[in-house]
């Protein structure tokens, strides 16, 4: 078993401060040393260490959007809404405003007349409306779905 006695016997100064299910099914720990040091350790569906990775400060804002949380202290986070498909929704909480990952990770804004969507915008324009999934289409472009809080649903 790991804890923070056995990490000051085998690792020093190291604490575990976030885990978040990975894509694998297994799951994803960030540790975090008193020297500035950061650690990612991929773990299978039980926990069991598998492989381990240090990394540089600059870029713990690469599992941002893993985490759900801004760990680089620059006030953005991705938060995810759903993954279900090859695209990613996500609300970006800097911002406010939807964005989502094509198949190949490429991070797509959405906007309407150049202005970013978020709940803010929503709010402002519709409503209680809310993005809950994107999809590629056969045209070659992206389908949005919306759902507000009566019931109805709308697609862009």
């Amino acid at each position: 078993l790991v804890g923070p006695a056995y990490d000051d016997r085998h690792y020093g100064d190291w604490e575990m401060r976030h885990v978040a299910a990975n894509d694998n099914g297994g799951y994803t720990a960030l540790w975090a040393a008193e020297n500035g040091q950061w650690n990612v350790w991929q773990m299978d569906e039980n926990g069991a260490r598998l492989s381990y990775n240090v990394i540089e400060a600059s870029q713990l804002s690469d599992y941002e959007d893993q985490f759900e949380t801004d760990l680089d202290g620059d006030g953005e986070a991705l938060v995810l809404i759903e993954d279900d498909g090859k695209e990613s929704l996500y609300l970006d909480t800097a911002d406010d405003h939807y964005l989502f990952t094509t198949s190949d990770g490429e991070q797509i804004d959405i906007t309407l007349n150049g202005e970013l969507v978020g709940p803010a915008y929503d709010d402002r324009h519709y409503g209680d409306w809310e993005m809950r999934h994107v999809a590629a289409n056969d045209n070659g472009g992206y389908t949005a779905l919306w759902a507000a809080e009566n019931g109805q649903w709308n697609v862009w």
